[in-house]
C-alpha cells in the first residue's frame, strides 16, 4: 500500500514524549487559517512511498536511535485513512507508541464507524485532535497551537504528567534542506509573546 508523505525525521524530542520518529503526511482537506504547514495541503505534493518501506525506516530508527515511538502529523493523516491504518498496524507490531495529530475531532472520527479509522483509533496511544483556530492561538499548551485542541490518551502507556512540558523545536538538516521540527511558535511569530 502507498502513502503520500512530505518528509520524516528519524529522531526528535519535539513531537511528543521521549525520542520519536516523526512523519508528516502530505495533503489536507481541512486547511486551517493560519496553518504553519500550508506546503503540506497539496495532495499532489510530497512523494508516494510504500507503507512497508516507511516501516523499514521506522524499524531502522528504533535499532539505531532507540526511539520509543512514532508521531504522525500532516497535512491531515486521516485524509489517507487506508495507508494510515496499515502504517499504525505495523508500528503497533513493533511495540512502539503512536501519536496521531489531526484537525478532525475525535468524537467525529469515532462516529464515522469506518473500519480503517476504527483500526487507527484502537491502535494508537494518543490523539491530538481539533483544527487549529487562529483566534485561540497559544504557545503555552504542549503539542498544540490553539486552546481548542486536545491531547486524548487512548491507552495507559502515558499519563497526564507526560504532557506537562513546554513546546520546543529541533533544527534538522535533511536532503539539503533545513527543517524546523516541533512547535516553534515564538520563533515563527518573530518573538511575539
Amino acid at each position: 500500500m502507498e502513502v503520500r508523505i512530505a518528509y520524516w525525521v528519524e529522531n526528535t524530542f519535539s513531537e511528543g514524549p521521549g525520542k520519536r520518529f516523526a512523519v508528516w503526511f502530505q495533503g489536507c482537506s481541512i486547511k486551517c487559517e493560519g496553518c504553519i504547514t500550508k506546503e503540506l495541503w497539496d495532495f499532489n505534493g510530497g512523494k508516494k512511498m510504500k507503507t512497508s518501506r516507511l516501516l523499514e525506516e521506522i524499524r531502522n530508527s528504533y535499532e539505531k536511535n532507540r526511539i520509543e515511538g512514532v508521531s504522525i502529523l500532516g497535512g491531515e493523516p486521516f485524509d489517507q485513512k487506508k495507508p494510515l491504518s496499515d502504517l499504525v498496524s505495523g508500528i503497533k507490531e513493533l511495540g512502539l507508541s503512536i501519536i496521531v495529530f489531526t484537525g478532525y475531532i475525535y468524537e467525529e472520527l469515532k462516529s464515522k464507524n469506518d473500519s480503517f479509522i476504527n483500526n487507527v483509533l484502537n491502535s494508537i496511544d494518543i490523539i491530538v485532535d481539533g483544527p487549529y483556530i487562529k483566534e485561540l492561538y497559544t504557545e503555552n499548551l504542549y503539542l498544540r497551537g490553539s486552546s481548542n485542541q486536545r491531547i486524548i490518551l487512548l491507552s495507559n502507556r502515558y499519563s497526564e504528567a507526560d504532557f506537562e512540558k513546554k513546546n520546543s523545536f529541533d533544527l534538522k538538516y535533511k536532503n539539503g534542506k533545513l527543517l524546523i521540527v516541533g512547535f516553534p511558535f515564538r520563533f515563527i511569530n518573530n518573538g511575539r509573546k
